[in-house]
């Protein structure tokens, strides 16, 4: 099994640079607008920006990305060569009412107005992981209002629950009367 790392490239070079990091030595790739296929090829090139947060779903082993508003693609592997056979999906379209069943766009996060400070919200930059915990992806989206999205796959079951919750803060005793 092959152990990938991917990272978005800036469209003129190529879309994505990878690294094949199953054993040394460590190989590089680049995946140009030729290596890709797929049914969700059209619609994501015509979405893309290497501003698309890009995390890795171990479950469906494939990487999931998401550029704000409700768009989110999936991309996997079909074998043979890094540079060539890559799989682009549509999971979710950007339908929806903003801000009700859907994340904002970017046109739509621009016209809003925040007091009288500048916005400096562009792209997800690192706001887009995999919480294995809910098995789902979380979005951060705006830097000020801080708008949570969380995204189930299409085949989302319910995590397995190990029984604990060790990651709580001690709270106050409970009463004699609740023991």
């Amino acid at each position: 099994m092959k152990r990938i790392a991917l990272s978005l490239g800036p469209p003129l070079r190529s879309h994505f640079w990878g690294w094949d990091v199953s054993g040394p030595p460590v190989a590089g790739f680049a995946v140009l607008a030729s290596g890709l296929t797929g049914p969700g090829l059209t619609a994501w090139l015509a979405a893309f920006e290497f501003l698309h947060g890009i995390d890795y779903d171990a479950l469906n082993r494939r990487f999931v990305m998401w550029s704000e508003g409700g768009q989110v693609f999936s991309v996997s592997h079909d074998g043979g060569s890094l540079t060539g056979n890559w799989r682009i999906d549509e999971l979710r379209p950007n339908s929806g009412t903003a801000g009700v069943d859907r994340p904002k766009t970017r046109a739509e996060l621009d016209a809003e107005t925040f007091g009288i400070y500048a916005k400096s919200d562009e792209g997800v930059n690192g706001k887009w992981k995999w919480a294995p915990d809910l098995n789902a992806f979380v979005g951060l989206q705006h830097n000020y209002f801080g708008n949570v999205w969380i995204y189930k796959p299409g085949n989302w079951v319910a995590p397995l629950s190990t029984g604990t919750q060790n990651n709580l803060l001690p709270g106050p005793a409970r009463p004699a009367t609740m023991r």
